[in-house]
């Protein structure tokens, strides 16, 4: 018999065939699912904080202990909203000042001619008498130093400061330029005529008014204004050190000082010269060369003051 080649099974020669890999666990007759392999449980990277001080970032390969690590746990972190809260008190802060340069710059501008003048007046006679004020010092100083008698010159520099403090208490007459303010105010207005005197004084004395008097009675510090209900034709009672005196309507006030000045100042919106014409009455100034205060009043004893010896002031 011839011998027959083996028939060709598409293996080369020489290599072992490949077997289909055989499933553990599966019997024979039971069908086998390709089910994925079961992964592994992941273990989570370590954060910053798990990480060591070594690898920490930021860190510059150096341990965060200490006070460095303080300083960084401290250290401000600003947000975006942080930043935006920022800008915005920052626009607030520049708009309110702003607002209030506008506002100041408004209420001048809005003031009316006659009152605008009356406070570049009163500014420029409160320099005037400060400017004199400083002249006199420097002369009696100058008097002072010149001076072979000293005594004498200080005598003297003290007889000007007597002077000078008589007229403010009132003790001593007075005389220069200033207004006439003629009042005439209805009896039971509102507010009293007491109250519109009062005013015209104080705003007298904020125009630089030296000395004043109204009827027979001297106004220093201390004067008080009160309505004379007892007489009902509207009088009022001038009290200072020396007693009340009674003046009736209509009221002279006489006034030493800027006559421009003192004249403005009765004119200002809402003060004495439109109250006293809202309430019925009148109200006239008049600007004088010279105008004479002759009342006085009596320089008050203290009862509790006592001088004290310049050499135990110190």
């Amino acid at each position: 018999m011839s011998a027959r080649s083996p028939e060709p099974t598409g293996q080369p020669t020489g290599q072992p065939t490949e077997q289909p890999d055989e499933q553990p666990g599966v019997l024979p007759g039971q069908l086998a699912l390709d089910l994925p392999a079961p992964e592994p449980d992941r273990v989570p990277e370590p954060g910053p904080a798990a990480l060591p001080a070594a690898e920490r970032p930021g860190s510059g390969g150096r341990p965060v202990t200490g006070m460095r690590g303080l300083r960084a746990a401290l250290a401000p972190r600003a947000t975006r909203g942080q930043v935006v809260v920022g800008l915005l008190c920052l626009l607030l802060g520049v708009a309110v000042a702003v607002q209030v340069r506008q506002r100041t710059g408004a209420d001048l501008a809005g003031l009316p001619q006659s009152e605008l003048l009356g406070l570049l007046d009163d500014a420029t006679d409160r320099s005037d008498r400060l400017q004199r004020e400083i002249s006199e010092l420097e002369t009696a100083r100058g008097q002072l130093e010149a001076s072979g008698d000293q005594q004498a010159a200080a005598r003297e520099l003290a007889q000007q400061r007597l002077d000078t403090l008589g007229i403010l208490a009132g003790t001593l007459p007075a005389s220069g330029p200033g207004i006439r303010l003629t009042v005439q105010v209805p009896a039971g207005t509102t507010p009293s005529a007491a109250t519109l005197l009062l005013g015209a004084v104080q705003e007298l004395r904020d125009a630089g008014a030296e000395a004043i008097q109204i009827g027979d009675a001297r106004v220093v510090a201390s004067t008080a204004f009160t309505d004379d209900t007892s007489s009902g034709d509207g009088a009022v009672a001038v009290t200072g050190p020396g007693g009340p005196v009674v003046v009736r309507a209509p009221f002279t006030v006489l006034a030493v000082g800027g006559a421009q000045t003192l004249a403005s100042a009765m004119e200002f919106p809402d003060g004495v010269g439109p109250t006293v014409r809202r309430v019925g009455g009148s109200i006239s100034v008049e600007q004088l060369d010279q105008v004479d205060v002759t009342a006085l009043q009596p320089a008050p004893e203290p009862a509790y003051a006592r001088p004290v010896d310049p050499a135990d002031a110190g």
